[in-house]
């Protein structure tokens, strides 16, 4: 699989070219292009099943415990999604707290006020649930 162009923050539009074949064949029909969340979770129009569902199937059929299937089980949900932007990435959140902040310029520079302010803010959420990371999303 690669991944098409370069970006600092993974986009939801942007896609990967995955081969459609386990054969090891390099024939262009045998190359999609699919999104990250595609790739992830399937595409059942090319009968493509989808990196996640095979690992489910395999932690199901996994001689672990319940609860240690349910937290592998709950980290893949969490991977999707990340990947279909329900869950901001770490620099996302950062960046839309640093743009949301009343001292931010719009100058690309990060004066000590709002660093501060962005470290204590951080804290805050780390004395936390951690889902609270995803759930707020500006400058409060």
């Amino acid at each position: 699989m690669c991944i098409r162009d370069s970006y600092k923050e993974m986009e939801l539009e942007k896609n990967g070219y995955l081969r459609n074949s386990s054969k090891g064949s390099t024939e262009k029909e045998d190359v999609v292009e699919m999104t990250i969340a595609e790739i992830f979770e399937g595409k059942p129009d090319i009968e493509y099943k989808g990196i996640f569902p095979l690992l489910k199937e395999l932690i199901d059929e996994s001689e672990g415990t319940l609860e240690e299937k349910e937290q592998v089980n709950d980290y893949l949900n969490f991977l999707l999604q990340r990947a279909k932007g329900t869950y901001r990435t770490g620099a996302k959140y950062i960046r839309d707290f640093v743009r949301s902040h009343p001292s931010y310029a719009f100058d690309s520079a990060i004066s000590e006020k709002i660093n501060y302010d962005l470290l204590v803010h951080l804290e805050k959420i780390n004395n936390q649930d951690p889902k609270q990371l995803y759930l707020h999303s500006s400058y409060t």
